[in-house]
């Protein structure tokens, strides 16, 4: 397929916005890309060091401004929460496709009832599962090989250290909102920071992680059939985990939720340390096996993030060498999950795999 111009970036010049910018200029240096935010001049320093980089001015707050929009865009990415769906409801009147990858359980299952009530004439691929779908890809990934699998744990190490820009950091105003799963085909609203077990992760570190609200713990069961999906996580710091624990269930954290305690809740995340490596562990079960795929990033958790984002530009645009999907989709549904899977490991990402209990004697990382 043709490779198209115009890939707009909203927040493309942000944490997360910039590392999508560039893995696109890295794998696909013939695309063209719009950089869109509301400050040309933060914009500039990431236009000069990518080459063939547009900026438009888009207040994602203002429809006004969407004026400035490329006459359609052949995909928009949504590095910013949208939260009025002012980009969706412009993706679905002029039937531009779009990534978003910013939704949380709430808002995503808000924005899939007012999907219903259009005919998307472009597909739309909500990839807020965690790090841009990387979760969602690793839980398939997991689940391959598997005789009718029937339920899929997703647990997560968070680097303290690692660099967590503001949009990064959002879903720690989660906290205190039950969220929705799917489990054994009914809709269940849970607590977060509840039901916690004991994760052995790479490296013989043992951390008890908690569940939080993800997209995938919705999504996963309904379109891959299985009764449960459970997500995770902690902290690299123990005590720090069980502070926010303690906080969380107690109800404290709900009584700083508001927009006075922003800075109080946020300084607990972000860092402007020289970085941390981004860590998922995601098990599928059977009756009797389970098979354990574990990704580690180096680079940490925004690069992570921005291969997942990559991956879902390449699905939506059709350069993953599958059609283009239709419709509302999510990154599960890819035809080629092996693929995204080598992608990962192209971008350096180590993907290491044990099948059935026993160790895979083809366990593959990104230097192999």
């Amino acid at each position: 397929m043709i490779e198209q111009n115009n890939i707009v970036i909203l927040g493309g010049y942000g944490l997360i916005g910039s590392e999508i910018a560039r893995l696109i200029r890295i794998h696909h240096p013939s695309i063209s890309i719009c950089i869109a935010g509301r400050s040309a001049e933060k914009a500039a320093s990431l236009q000069r060091s990518l080459g063939n980089t547009d900026f438009i001015q888009i207040d994602i707050n203002n429809p006004e401004s969407f004026q400035n929009f490329p006459a359609r865009p052949s995909v928009i990415i949504c590095a910013v929460n949208d939260t009025n769906d002012n980009i969706l409801r412009k993706a679905l009147s002029d039937g531009i496709p779009l990534v978003d990858i910013t939704r949380w359980n709430e808002p995503l299952l808000k924005a899939i009832e007012l999907i219903k009530s259009h005919k998307p004439k472009a597909p739309i691929l909500f990839a807020s599962s965690w790090m841009a779908g990387v979760s969602s890809i690793l839980a398939r990934h997991a689940m391959n090989g598997l005789e009718n699998p029937v339920s899929v744990d997703i647990d997560i190490l968070y680097a303290m250290k690692d660099k967590a820009g503001p949009n990064a950091i959002e879903f720690m105003d989660q906290f205190h909102k039950s969220f929705a799963v799917i489990e054994n085909d009914n809709l269940k609203w849970i607590r977060p920071f509840m039901d916690s077990h004991m994760a052995n992760f790479p490296g013989n570190r043992s951390y008890r992680t908690y569940r939080f609200g993800t997209p995938e713990q919705y999504t996963l069961p309904q379109i891959k059939g299985i009764q449960r999906a459970a997500t995770r996580i902690s902290f690299d710091s123990g005590f720090t985990t069980w502070v926010l624990a303690a906080v969380v269930q107690s109800g404290l954290w709900k009584l700083i939720s508001g927009n006075r305690f922003n800075a109080l809740r946020r300084s607990i995340l972000h860092s402007s340390g020289n970085g941390g490596s981004a860590v998922l562990m995601v098990e599928a079960h059977n009756n009797s096996h389970k098979n354990t795929v574990t990704a580690i990033d180096h680079k940490g958790q925004s690069h992570l993030t921005a291969v997942g984002a990559l991956i879902q530009i390449e699905r939506i645009l059709g350069l993953d060498h599958s059609p283009p999907p239709e419709g509302l989709t999510f990154p599960e549904e890819s035809p080629v999950i092996e693929g995204a899977i080598k992608r990962m490991m192209a971008c350096g990402v180590a993907i290491d795999s044990i099948r059935s209990g026993e160790r895979d004697a083809t366990s593959r990382n990104s230097k192999e």
